[in-house]
């Protein structure tokens, strides 16, 4: 009876320890299998559709291994979304996994909406869709619904009623999406639209205006909406906070193409208060600045953006609109440069006119920009020749004929007739209703010119014309006109707007505090864990969408060295954050991601023993130029600590404990000695040692002992360097019957589009061959992008030589 008990306890004691080894393989396993996943569709420049297929496949099965680990799920999703939209895995995959991550994580409100929208948009016609949101949005559903939720699905039946041509049930349930969640920015942003298209009273277009950039206060169009509301009724002190944050959204987010514009209406917004020196700060800033990037560009390193800089070096040429209104500022504030600031504008209407090319009909639009600015603040005399050339593409009306007639009258000091041309269209042209204050005022008549050059400014607040009568009329009475009558409803929209918002000029780096945090893996062959923790301090509820205000993606910029080795720069690494819908202020989201699913795993398998320093930066909001990874609007770059992954110890009493451990491997540590022996046997017949056979016949024979699902994840990761030492293990991979073992084998080890093994295993059928299809997909697709490259370099060919030891 003891006899018997001591074997039963023997036997159990065994099968536990079989388990435990089994269950640490299976989750080992599932990583490098995760991370195989994604090479195949992101190793070359093109994927192959099949690759797509395989990589659902291999996805699918490293998630199966450790299922209840979302990140083997979220890595199915992030490929499902990628694939092609012909994909006939994608759909169920992304299903499947989605299921599997709400289960996981509850919390996880996107993944939540994306399941109730799948659900709903399986109905075959509209009106079933309809019908599908219509109960999900009904009094009892919706009490289970999250507020943000239940918005996100009311807006998706917004845009459903439009389809359908229903307008008054799209404007509900616009109006129903934005009450849900006022911090939901596509459907404030649409709801300002909707309500401009309309014609809404002022107060109701300014206030769907202000909830749209309390929601979102990077969205510059509807900065740059609101702002120009602001311009148009005088209310410039609100326009230049809304367009200085809107330029500083647009240069952190590299948007150059709007920058210009935006200073310029700001040099109009600070301009309209008096602030002429502030307006041509503003002005020489942005000069400063492009001047500033031409030279980093071309390598001046110390290059900076400040007022010193504006006439230093090369300089950029400023866009014309911009240009100009800074010429025609320094002429009306007589300042100092007003003479360079208008030979600046001429050049930049020169520049313009070269790339117009032979394109005559532009050329003669921009003589005709040239033509008026001269006639203004310039050198009228050139004026006669610009407009023949005008004339010979593009004949001038008679108000234009007339306007310049009067003009030129006016520079010549011929004032008398000079009020006669300008008098007689005044009513209809901007232009001569200002050149007609300025002949009243030559010829002494100081009220009529007052007068007139109030009506003016009423007219034309929101423009250079206006800004610049408003200079004149200052000079006869001493007083700007205030707003307009309709000024106050605009305001009463703008006091609710949150002070964050502004307050985001002064600190917008800080909206977003995030911390990264090693985990301490004992090799580089264990899982790297690395905390991501983001915190919403901007004291708003910002959504977390690929726009933003926090953009769903990240970039983590990493380095990697063996010990005393030189660091290596990976590619920048893209991963997603959006685990939840939205962040309230102070909420914070953290998650663990496992770096060793990612490439830098792979670069830490080239020499697990001698252990690595790794450094990394998280940089939210990011943008990439051609020179580095950099953050924009409320991004931020947060630095990790560096992690120092130790050296394996390996010495003469290392090996042979190794050696007998894995005589009998049945503990997971005994799967990592077995690796970590054949790495230390391929670097020392590196360095010409002999004799090392008996060594490989252990680590032979211990494979062979070991579980399918052992073996399958020690073929993923044993040394590629020397292969005629594990020649054993891989003729037993290539003629094994458990899939896991043929997979592993397919992912690492073959390194041909020809390889026997791929059409062996296609043949086969079932999840193997979809591997294998996904494997020469990428084969073929690297051979592809080297021909690619030895045509560039001059010819040569693309399948000449060996593959790649390192394989994928």
């Amino acid at each position: 009876m003891i006899l018997s008990a001591v074997l039963a306890a023997a036997a159990s004691l065994a099968t536990a320890q079989d388990n435990l080894l089994e269950m640490d393989a299976s989750r080992r396993l599932g990583v490098v299998w995760g991370r195989a996943a994604v090479s195949l569709v992101a190793d070359a420049s093109l994927p192959d559709p099949a690759s797509f297929e395989g990589a659902l496949d291999v996805a699918l099965a490293a998630a199966e291994m450790a299922p209840e680990n979302p990140q083997g799920w979220r890595t199915v999703v992030a490929i499902a979304e990628l694939a092609p939209e012909d994909s006939a895995k994608a759909a169920p995959a992304m299903a499947r996994a989605l299921k599997e991550i709400s289960r996981l994580d509850p919390a996880d409100g996107t993944v939540q909406l994306a399941r109730l929208t799948d659900a709903v948009e399986r109905g075959t016609i509209a009106d079933d869709r309809v019908k599908a949101y219509e109960h999900l949005l009904g009094p009892e559903a919706r009490k289970k619904l999250a507020p943000t939720i239940a918005a996100r699905l009311a807006f998706d039946l917004a845009l459903l009623q439009k389809r359908r041509g229903e307008s008054d049930a799209w404007s509900r349930w616009l109006r129903e999406a934005c009450a849900l969640d006022p911090a939901f920015p596509i459907a404030t942003e649409t709801l300002a639209g909707v309500e401009a298209g309309l014609g809404a009273p002022l107060e109701v277009v300014s206030k769907a205006l202000v909830d749209a950039v309390t929601a979102d206060p990077g969205n510059v169009p509807s900065l740059n909406a609101l702002a120009r509301i602001c311009l148009h009724e005088g209310l410039y002190v609100e326009a230049d906070m809304l367009l200085e944050l809107a330029s500083h959204v647009s240069s952190l987010d590299l948007d150059y193409r709007v920058v210009d514009d935006i200073v310029a209406d700001r040099v109009i917004a600070l301009w309209g208060q008096g602030r002429h020196a502030d307006a041509a700060k503003v002005a020489d800033a942005r000069q400063a600045e492009l001047n500033a990037m031409l030279r980093r560009r071309l390598g001046e390193a110390t290059a900076t953006t400040t007022q010193e800089d504006v006439n230093q070096g090369p300089t950029v040429t400023l866009p014309s609109s911009l240009a100009s209104v800074r010429a025609a500022l320094a002429r009306s504030a007589g300042l100092p440069n007003a003479d360079a600031s208008m030979a600046l504008a001429l050049r930049s209407l020169g520049d313009e006119r070269t790339l117009a090319g032979p394109d005559a009909k532009a050329q003669a639009a921009i003589d005709l920009q040239k033509a008026w600015l001269q006639v203004t603040i310039g050198d009228f005399a050139t004026v006669p020749e610009l407009l023949e050339s005008v004339e010979k593409e593009a004949p001038l009306t008679d108000l234009a004929k007339t306007r310049f007639d009067g003009w030129l009258k006016l520079r010549r000091n011929e004032n008398e007739a000079a009020l006669t041309a300008l008098q007689a269209i005044a009513d209809r042209d901007p232009g001569a209703k200002l050149g007609t204050g300025m002949a009243l005022e030559a010829l002494g008549r100081t009220k009529d010119a007052a007068r007139v050059y109030l009506a003016v400014i009423q007219e034309n607040r929101d423009s250079v014309v206006g800004v610049y009568a408003a200079d004149r009329l200052h000079g006869l009475v001493k007083a700007r006109p205030g707003p307009t009558s309709e000024a106050k409803a605009v305001q009463k929209a703008l006091a609710r707007l949150p002070q964050a918002v502004p307050a985001l000029l002064n600190d917008q780096r800080q909206a977003l505090s995030c911390t990264l945090s090693f985990g301490n893996p004992p090799t580089t062959l264990d899982s790297l864990p690395l905390t991501v923790s983001i915190q919403n301090r901007a004291n708003l509820p910002l959504e977390i969408t690929p726009i933003g205000p926090i953009e769903s993606r990240a970039a983590l910029l990493l380095s990697a060295a063996v010990v005393g080795q030189r660091p290596i720069s990976l590619t920048p690494w893209i991963f997603a954050l959006d685990r939840r819908i939205q962040l309230k202020p102070l909420e914070t989201l953290a998650f663990e991601v496992d770096m060793a699913r990612t490439p830098l795993g792979q670069v830490l398998m080239g020499d697990p023993l001698s252990g690595a320093l790794i450094d990394a930066t998280l940089v939210t909001n990011f943008r990439l130029t051609a020179e580095h990874v950099q953050a924009g609007f409320m991004g931020n770059l947060s630095p990790s600590a560096i992690l120092r992954i130790p050296a394996v110890q390996v010495d003469a009493a290392w090996r042979e404990d190794a050696i007998s451990e894995i005589r009998e491997p049945d503990r997971p540590e005994d799967l990592m000695k077995m690796v970590l022996l054949a790495y230390d046997l391929v670097a020392r017949a590196a360095k010409g040692e002999a004799d090392l056979e008996v060594s490989w016949k252990v680590v032979t024979d211990a494979w062979m002992r070991l579980p399918p699902v052992a073996q399958a994840w020690t073929l993923m990761v044993l040394p590629k360097g020397r292969l005629e030492p594990l020649a054993p293990i891989l003729e037993a991979a290539k003629v094994a019957t458990d899939e896991r073992v043929r997979m592993s084998y397919l992912l690492h080890w073959v390194g041909s589009p020809d390889d026997a093994q791929l059409a062996a295993a296609e043949r086969q059928g079932g999840r193997v061959a979809g591997v294998a299809a996904g494997v020469r997909g990428l084969l073929q697709s690297k051979a592809r992008d080297q021909a690619d490259v030895s045509q560039e370099l001059g010819g040569g060919s693309a399948f000449g030589g060996e593959s790649p030891s390192d394989g994928r």
